[in-house]
Order: C-alpha cells, then sequence, then structure tokens
C-alpha cells in the first residue's frame, strides 16, 4: 500500500518536504555547547521610599489661531 502511495506523482515530492522539515525539527531540538558565556551585567540597586511628589506639567509647543483676522483702526490714534 505504501508504494502504491509513493508512485503517484506529487507524493514523493510531499515525503521529500516532510523528511526535510523532520530532520530541520530535530536538529532544533538538540542542545548546543555555549561557547564564550557572557557573564551577567552589573546592576545597582536602590531602596524604594514613599514620599508625596508635586504634580506640573510643562507643555511646549505652540499654538495656533482657528481664525486670523486683520483689525482696521476707523479713527485716528492708537489702539
Amino acid at each position: 500500500m505504501l508504494l502504491l502511495r509513493l508512485t503517484r506523482p506529487g507524493t514523493r515530492a510531499g515525503l521529500a518536504l516532510g523528511m526535510t522539515w523532520a530532520s530541520v525539527t530535530i536538529a532544533g531540538c538538540s542542545s548546543r555547547v555555549e561557547a564564550d558565556r557572557v557573564p551577567p551585567p552589573v546592576v545597582s540597586v536602590v531602596e524604594a521610599c514613599k514620599m508625596s511628589v508635586p504634580i506640573m506639567a510643562e507643555p511646549i509647543g505652540t499654538t495656533r489661531a482657528l481664525q486670523e483676522v486683520s483689525i482696521r483702526a476707523r479713527v485716528r490714534g492708537y489702539l
């Protein structure tokens, strides 16, 4: 029965693909020897303390008018 299935067109390509997939999967599960182990980084530790902090916001940006108008004097003098 297996021989009949292998003689169909496309079955050999599927078998080759399956064997390739299986070999890659098995190779991925093997353990490697770790080369040049890097020591863990040195970090500093600070103890947390509870305190009140003022909430301040200093937004930086520009504003733009929704509508620009021109002002003209109808009388002489300063506005």
